[in-house]
């Protein structure tokens, strides 16, 4: 099967040791974690806190891409940044810092690497993406697009980021939106009863909005195959610039006139609901065929593979580097 298209944005990503090449001194302390695999052995030196359960699931995820390509991944030693935002600024320093980070920005130079609720979630109740990702594409085929709640949804975390505090006002049916918070402590206490995400697909448009950073969100929401409409946002995932507008998603403006660009988009899929339609569809197919864990793994395998040729120092095991394996999870 062909690549993705986003896979040709590993090159622009790594464009910056293009020349130089990546150092053992541009590996300095930034990040969370140091991990290095040799021989198809994976040691890592963890010295910085990661938030929930973050660290076990990136780490279980190169894990199990390890054991799918074994010695076809190189030798290679890298650095992971767990936290919500990139760290590295694109300030045209002469050599900077190579990071592996969950999302990248315009104003940052982090490399972007699958976060780690591919692999599960458990603080939010979401299972690794293999199971969590089939359960919605059953469940979306419950209810026909032109059957579904004729408004806008989103169900999230209302107190992460500036851009849902705006999104909280369109909360009417003036705008034809649905707009509800999610205390996670109060789910987790009544059982998860009420964030089952294949239940979250009985709408005709689902919103993506992002928080503090990126939001591992997106993928649930495009998989419902509802239409999305996607805010404006400042940070990507791996995946995210392989979609196009209008073609993927409709795009929302994230400035004042949020309300109103909603309304426009929700009045304007019911009035032309086979197109409306259409673009749920090929979101859905997107991320069906193209964000399946085969080519998550894929691209991180792609990804480190094109990183290990910029290496100009030889791995070895980090400072404080323990091995990695399945029992130690």
């Amino acid at each position: 099967a062909l690549c993705p298209r986003y896979f040709a944005r590993i090159h622009e990503h790594l464009a910056p040791w293009r020349s130089t090449g990546i150092t053992r001194r541009s590996l300095d302390r930034l990040g969370s974690m140091r991990v290095a695999i040799l021989r198809s052995d994976m040691y890592v030196s963890a010295y910085g806190d990661c938030p929930q359960s973050r660290r076990a699931f990136s780490l279980w995820g190169l894990l199990l891409m390890l054991e799918r390509f074994g010695d076809r991944v190189p030798d290679v030693e890298f650095v992971l940044n767990c936290k919500d935002r990139p760290i590295v600024p694109r300030d045209g320093s002469e050599v900077p810092a190579p990071v592996l980070s969950y999302c990248s920005h315009r104003l940052s130079l982090d490399i972007p690497f699958p976060d780690y609720s591919f692999w599960g979630w458990p603080e939010v109740n979401i299972r690794p993406w293999e199971e969590e990702s089939q359960e919605i594409f059953q469940g979306s085929q419950g209810v026909e697009w032109s059957n579904r709640q004729p408004f806008a949804f989103w169900k999230g975390n209302l107190r992460m980021g500036k851009l849902r505090t705006l999104l909280a006002r369109c909360n009417s049916t003036k705008f034809g939106t649905l707009v509800l918070d999610q205390n996670w402590i109060d789910e987790a206490n009544i059982g998860y009863e009420n964030s089952n995400l294949c239940k979250q697909c009985n709408q005709r448009y689902n919103i993506y909005a992002e928080g503090a950073a990126w939001s591992a969100s997106l993928k649930y929401k495009m998989a419902c195959g509802s239409t999305l409409l996607y805010l404006d946002s400042e940070y990507d995932e791996f995946f995210t610039k392989g979609l196009l507008p209008n073609i993927h998603f409709l795009p929302i403006s994230s400035k004042e006139d949020m309300c109103q660009s909603l309304k426009n988009a929700v009045e304007w899929g019911n009035s032309h609901a086979q197109q409306a339609q259409n673009i749920g569809r090929t979101g859905q197919d997107f991320i069906r065929e193209q964000v399946n864990i085969d080519q998550v793994y894929n691209y991180m395998f792609h990804l480190l593979l094109e990183y290990s040729k910029l290496q100009k120092y030889t791995p070895k095991i980090p400072k404080g580097g323990q091995v990695f394996c399945k029992r130690a999870i």
